[in-house]
């Protein structure tokens, strides 16, 4: 998981110099390569070069640790064999076993955990 960089904003940054309420300004029609550009040429007026001259770094959200702390009740619940049993539509021993090593440590099952926590909290909503 992962956020958006500057230089996936950088086309909407330069937005409101190009068009005002939908109208063109008169100084040109200007694509989102083109604000890209003037994104990359300008940068180094506001910013450190320190912070924009590097790979670009993601953040993403401790979901591993959270699920074996502070989600781990919601997610017992949602996890729970006989829930999974009766809904029918995950095979509740693959969910259990890896629910359960995860939250052991052998293994980290966030991602795939994520998407079956979404799908059984949608279905309880559903329902």
């Amino acid at each position: 998981m992962s956020g958006y960089t500057i230089t996936e904003l950088a086309p909407f940054i330069f937005l409101s110099s190009v068009e005002v309420n939908g109208e063109d300004s008169g100084i040109g029609t200007y694509t989102a390569l083109d604000r890209l550009d003037a994104y990359g040429k300008s940068k180094h007026w506001y910013v450190h070069p320190a912070l924009v001259e590097r790979p670009e770094m993601g953040f993403a959200v401790p979901l591993a640790s959270w699920l074996r702390g502070s989600l781990r009740a919601w997610a017992e619940s949602l996890l729970d064999e006989s829930r999974l049993r009766r809904e029918g539509y995950l095979d509740a021993e693959v969910v259990r076993r890896g629910w359960s090593e995860h939250l052991s440590g052998r293994r980290n099952w966030q991602q795939q955990l994520w998407n079956v926590l979404m799908f059984q909290a949608w279905l309880g909503q559903a329902a």
